[in-house]
């Protein structure tokens, strides 16, 4: 499977970084969840127990933590208010 990716991703001029490529299992079982690099060939991947897509925190337990959301949420809201010294 993950030849063919690399063959359709290469057809197109792109490459997969193996730094920058994450996975996560997300399942019922608490003993799966448990975050492991994955070898495939020479290539290893991280394993993360959760991650952020679109500004929310997605976990590896099917729960979208809504206080991570809101206080992701607030703190951007704090890196992009503009200054009182450039009025």
């Amino acid at each position: 499977m993950y030849d063919h990716l690399e063959t359709e991703a290469s057809k197109l001029g792109l490459l997969v970084n193996e730094r920058k490529t994450k996975y996560m299992v997300m399942t019922a079982a608490g003993s799966m969840r448990k975050p492991h690099n994955l070898r495939i060939g020479n290539k290893e991947f991280e394993g993360v127990s959760e991650f952020k897509y679109l500004g929310n925190i997605i976990e590896n337990n099917n729960r979208n933590d809504m206080y991570k959301r809101k206080n992701t949420n607030r703190e951007q809201s704090i890196l992009y208010k503009p200054s009182n010294a450039q009025k």
